[in-house]
C-alpha cells in the first residue's frame, strides 16, 4: 500500500518496510578480565617472595647444622694444613731461586745447607730457621698458646730409620710428646745440584701445657 508523501519531505519512500532490530557491538574479549591483570601479577610476586624465603631458610639450617658437626677438633686440624700451605708458599724477599719461598729454603737447607742464599750472607739452613720462626711467631694463635715442630725428610726415607737425613725446627720435644698432637704434612719436589729431590715436610703443633 502506498501513501502519499508527507509535506516537505519528497525523498521519502513511499513503501514501509520492516525494521531489523538493533545490533549492539560487543566487547573483543581477551581471555582476562578488565581489571584483573594486576592483580594476578602481585598474586605471582607474592609466590615467589615466599618461595625464595623458604629457600633461604633451609639454606640456614643446612649452613647451621654443618657449623655444629665442624667441632673444634676439626676446626684445628684443618688450621693445621692451611698454616702449613700458607707458610711454605710465603716469598722469602730472597732473589735466589734456592731460597725464594720459604719451601725453596727449607728444600734447599735439607739438601745442601751450607749453600749461600743469593747476597743475603746467609745459609740456606740459617735462612730456613730464621725464615719459619718469624712467620710461625706472626700467628698470634701459634705464638701464645701452641708449640710447633717441623720435621724435613726424604719422601723414601721413614722419619724414624737410621740413615735417613732428618731436618727439625722448632721444639723438638714434641717428637717425644705422647699428648694430643696435629699434623700436617706437605711435599717439595727440588732439582738442585744436578739432581731431583722429593722431600717431605710435617708439621706438629701441641698446646702449651
Amino acid at each position: 500500500m502506498r501513501y502519499p508523501n508527507p509535506p516537505g519531505n519528497p525523498q521519502s519512500s513511499s513503501t514501509m518496510r520492516a525494521c531489523s532490530p538493533m545490533r549492539i557491538p560487543s566487547r573483543a574479549h581477551t581471555g582476562t578480565l578488565p581489571g584483573t591483570g594486576g592483580h594476578t601479577k602481585a598474586q605471582t610476586s607474592i609466590v615467589l617472595i615466599v618461595l625464595l624465603l623458604i629457600i633461604f631458610a633451609a639454606l640456614g639450617i643446612f649452613l647451621l647444622s654443618l657449623a655444629r658437626t665442624v667441632s673444634q677438633e676439626d676446626y684445628m686440624d684443618l688450621y693445621a694444613n692451611n698454616l702449613m700451605l700458607s707458610i711454605m708458599k710465603t716469598d722469602t724477599g730472597c732473589s735466589d731461586s734456592n731460597c725464594k719461598l720459604v719451601s725453596d729454603t727449607v728444600a734447599c737447607a735439607f739438601i745442601l745447607s751450607d749453600w749461600p742464599c743469593g747476597d743475603s750472607g746467609r745459609t740456606c739452613l740459617e735462612t730456613a730457621n730464621t725464615s719459619l720462626s718469624e712467620y710461625m711467631s706472626a700467628f698470634d694463635l701459634i705464638s701464645r698458646n701452641y708449640r710447633y715442630l717441623f720435621v724435613v725428610t726424604s719422601e723414601f726415607c721413614s722419619m724414624t730409620e737410621e740413615g735417613c737425613r732428618v731436618l727439625t725446627f722448632g721444639d723438638t720435644g714434641l717428637e717425644s710428646y705422647r699428648g694430643k698432637k696435629r699434623v700436617a704434612n706437605y711435599a717439595i719436589q727440588k732439582s738442585m745440584a744436578g739432581s731431583q729431590y722429593n722431600i717431605k715436610v710435617r708439621l706438629y703443633l701441641a698446646r702449651n701445657t
